[in-house]
């Protein structure tokens, strides 16, 4: 049997955590370091870190910054933002990630992904899909925050991604990141039985209990950026399913 996993987000920019709503109208969160060391608490079971403002500054990843952070963590981390060679790569390896999200990238050198898993193998890179739903109802990938469009259709796309090694696929909703209105149903019934890799479903997530939602259509592991969120009088707050509120056991 194999356990699901429920994976937190952390949209970082200029050192900061922030939450957007379709990848606009950042809203800042907080400290990095402090929310690693929160999720540290509530033994999160993994955590994924995606530096949008490297994206959209167009600057060079700040490795020593990420040092800062995956010196705090204890559970397993993933990296995606701004990744443009194999050598960003081992040194992102080298601060204690073990995992690597390509997404514009791809877009522009795919053979990348070969590169990368030749040396550190499949389970060491995910590859983000930023999509849309286009008037015909058709799904459209995005990249660069979202800003440009793909030449490649969609599961032209992923085919392409998938022979050249790729270990994990993330599929991020442009028009639910943020809205809380629940996660793509309709996208998790069109990829069933259609791709042989790990498939995590991000954007759009609500509660707790839509996790569950998920999970039971076997998709695993599922990822939010929900966990952190205003309270009562602006307050952030930081939350976790634990152990017994989910069923996570995966036949």
């Amino acid at each position: 049997m194999l356990q699901n996993r429920v994976i937190p987000i952390l949209l970082l920019n200029n050192k900061g955590v922030y939450k957007t709503v379709k990848f606009g109208n950042q809203r800042y969160i907080g400290d990095p370091i402090n929310i690693v060391k929160i999720f540290n608490e509530k033994e999160v079971d993994e955590l994924v870190i995606f530096d949008t403002g490297v994206t959209l500054n167009k600057s060079e990843i700040d490795f020593k910054y990420l040092s800062n952070i995956t010196s705090e963590a204890f559970m397993p981390l993933a990296y995606g933002g701004g990744i443009k060679n194999i050598t960003d790569c081992k040194k992102l390896f080298y601060l204690g990630f073990e995992k690597v999200i390509l997404n514009s990238i791809v877009h522009l050198k795919p053979e990348i992904i070969k590169e990368i898993t030749s040396l550190f193998g499949s389970q060491s890179v995910a590859v983000c899909i930023d999509y849309k739903k286009n008037f015909w109802g058709d799904y459209e990938i995005f990249y660069e925050s979202g800003k440009k469009k793909s030449k490649y259709k969609f599961f032209d796309f992923i085919k392409m991604i998938i022979d050249f090694g790729v270990g994990e696929l993330i599929f991020q909703s442009v028009e639910k990141d943020g809205v809380m209105q629940g996660f793509d149903y309709e996208l998790v019934d069109f990829l069933q039985n259609k791709i042989n890799v790990p498939i995590i479903i991000a954007g759009g997530g609500k509660s707790h209990s839509e996790l569950q939602n998920i999970l039971d259509l076997g998709i695993s592991p599922a990822a939010a950026s929900m966990f952190i969120y205003y309270g009562k009088h602006n307050a952030v707050l930081i939350s976790y399913p634990n152990e017994s509120s989910l069923n996570r056991t995966m036949l």
